[in-house]
């Protein structure tokens, strides 16, 4: 009589537990955890850090997941080549890489973890970039982000919980093509395996909501 009175106890915290699934967390397919940038002469760059499915594939399935950090390379002058030689300098440690054109701007991923304290640079041709984590300065972290993410599309959240949650997310930084670096937004994206996606994008300094699709 006794066990069954302590399993009976245990049971209300057993189904509590249950329902206690954070589907948006388990099935991100993309996160950005850190957001460097710099600029020189007109040319501008941006790395973003963190963790991406494997393979990635938008289809409304997460993955097995591994470490990012993608540099992007917008330059002020004509390029016509569709690759770029370039050095990236992580700390102490050279790394010759090739970027490449992809919609007007240069990107290659490091696939690796960076750390906020990392010292970050890129030279090519007679340039070199010198990189901030610009991340640092963000009002809404990616914990809060990915907050306001799930709030605003919420609807649509429990609409693909199931049992089974049938879709994925991803939380992303957007930057404005300016050397500045004066405009960066939160991008959080759901996409469901019915093949529709939706978007919410919002402020990195206060949150405020710029749009929702």
């Amino acid at each position: 009589m006794k066990k069954v009175l302590i399993a009976l106890m245990f049971l209300p915290l057993i189904i509590c537990g249950c329902g206690n699934h954070d589907y948006v967390k388990e099935n991100m397919s993309e996160i950005t955890d850190l957001y460097f940038v710099g600029d020189k002469d007109g040319d501008y760059a941006s790395i973003s850090v963190g963790k991406r499915e494997e393979p990635y594939v938008k289809d409304g399935y997460s993955q097995n997941k591994c470490d990012f950090a993608l540099l992007c390379l917008n330059i002020s002058t004509q390029y016509e080549n569709m690759r770029l030689s370039a050095v990236i300098k992580i700390n102490e440690e050279k790394h010759n890489i090739l970027l490449e054109m992809v919609g007007g701007t240069y990107m290659f991923d490091l696939e690796r973890k960076l750390n906020a304290e990392d010292k970050l640079s890129l030279s090519y041709g007679d340039k070199t970039i010198e990189f901030t984590n610009k991340g640092k300065e963000f009002g809404i972290d990616q914990e809060k982000a990915l907050e306001i993410g799930k709030e605003q599309l919420k609807s649509q959240i429990k609409g693909y919980s199931k049992g089974r949650f049938e879709a994925e997310c991803y939380l992303r930084v957007l930057g404005k093509e300016t050397k500045e670096f004066n405009e960066l937004f939160w991008c959080f994206t759901l996409v469901g395996r019915d093949e529709k996606v939706y978007n919410c994008i919002f402020s990195v300094s206060d949150g405020t909501i710029i749009a929702l699709s």
